[in-house]
């Protein structure tokens, strides 16, 4: 059965170590979420028996193998029931993290899920991407920006540019067991994907004509659910 004591066995088998505050604080997430799907779907209902596989797991699995350079900022653009980013601003509480959907009514979900866990890293905005682009205060502020299951990446990319500072030099710090994972440079859009990604890596490099595009295999240890077999982070440098 999937629980918080089998998700932290399967961190600590794939390099992610977590205290057990931040497993405390993400089993009340997903209790919350789960509260909050029996009034509004932020997840499909069918997931609710696998939110530990493949919605937490799901989201935080490319830290796996990378690391994000902190403190930084990240926006999480398309966020629907505020995965990835409430799980990744549990674990990393020197990051602020930024959710982004364009529904309304989800969002006045995460804001009551947010203030449960008292995350004081953590902001929920409503509205599309397109319109939130022209405020002023959102442009080019963050660090990265990532988004799960949300569109085309070459979509998703066009939304995501304004909100990304331009490309820094690599200065965050990472823990010392971290030293074997590669680090993703601030200025990166990161998507989270299943299945076959070249048509869309395709079709990315002839829209928008990023600098750079990395695609990884997600690879975790141990007993996971097979829906993330095929998943893979990909990674762009606009």
């Amino acid at each position: 059965m999937e629980t918080k004591i089998w998700f932290q066995k399967i961190c600590k088998r794939n390099n992610l170590e977590i205290d057990e505050p931040k497993i405390e604080l993400i089993d009340g997430y997903v209790r919350n979420l789960k509260e909050w799907n029996q009034k509004i779907n932020l997840i499909s209902r069918k997931d609710e028996h696998n939110v530990w596989s493949h919605h937490v797991v799901g989201s935080i699995a490319f830290l796996f193998r990378h690391q994000l350079e902190r403190p930084s900022s990240l926006m999480d653009l398309g966020t629907g029931g505020g995965l990835p980013g409430i799980p990744i601003a549990i674990l990393f509480p020197d990051m602020q993290i930024t959710l982004i959907d364009s529904i309304q009514k989800k969002i006045n979900a995460l804001n009551n899920i947010i203030s449960m866990l008292d995350l004081h890293n953590v902001t929920a905005i409503a509205g599309r991407a397109e319109e939130i682009a022209k405020r002023t205060e959102l442009k080019h502020i963050f660090d990265y920006v990532i988004s799960r299951a949300v569109g085309p990446m070459d979509n998703v990319t066009k939304w995501a540019e304004p909100f990304i500072k331009s490309r820094v030099s690599l200065t965050g710090s990472i823990g010392s067991e971290c030293h074997q994972k590669k680090m993703i440079p601030r200025g990166s859009i990161i998507f989270l994907k299943g299945g076959n990604v070249d048509a869309e890596i395709n079709q990315l490099k002839i829209k928008v004509k990023p600098r750079s595009i990395c695609s990884y295999p997600i690879v975790i240890q141990g007993d996971v659910q097979t829906e993330l077999a095929d998943k893979k982070t990909v990674i762009i440098e606009p």
